[in-house]
């Protein structure tokens, strides 16, 4: 039988002995009930999620948020512009003729989504430099800086190099 008192756990050995044991985590269990919570409380502190490594974590600044939502515009916007140019030239355009250009309905789209991913894959590269340099250590902040050096690969080669 135990018996909680105010400096530990008082219980009874295998002798008949009364002992007392210290709640310090220095204390064997009597019972196997002990013993299960005291397993329950271990796997409870390994699953805290304050002692996470900070890479997996979500970032912590607003920077650091407004470049992971950057990115998913990024993303999705660059996916709708790919999406429209497949439309065009694999559905819609007859076979064997000459290669046209899209309409005009299709073309503003196109054009638009591709600017306005550029610009988000920019604009959310310099949030996650901006959310490093507070100290955001997280790891999602590598997608927006990959999306960075995509677009500015992809700008510069637009430039420098001539069609």
């Amino acid at each position: 039988m135990r018996r909680r008192y105010r400096g530990g756990v008082e219980g009874v050995n295998r002798e008949g002995r009364v002992e007392r044991s210290p709640e310090s985590g220095t204390a064997r269990p009597v019972s196997g009930t002990e013993a299960f919570r005291t397993l329950a409380a271990g796997v409870f502190a390994m699953a805290d999620t304050r002692s996470r490594s900070p890479l997996l974590s979500s970032p912590t600044t607003t920077q650091g948020r407004r470049a992971g939502r950057l990115f998913a515009v990024a993303a999705i916007l660059v996916v709708c512009g790919i999406g429209l140019a497949g439309l065009w030239f694999g559905l819609l355009e007859e076979p064997g003729g000459d290669q046209e250009s899209p309409p005009l309905p299709l073309v503003i789209p196109m054009f638009l989504a591709a600017l306005g991913g550029l610009a988000a894959a920019i604009t959310g590269g310099v949030f996650a430099v901006l959310a490093i340099r507070r100290g955001d250590r997280s790891g999602i902040l590598a997608l927006p800086l990959i999306a960075f050096l995509f677009a500015l690969t992809f700008i510069v080669g637009e430039f420098a190099v001539p069609h």
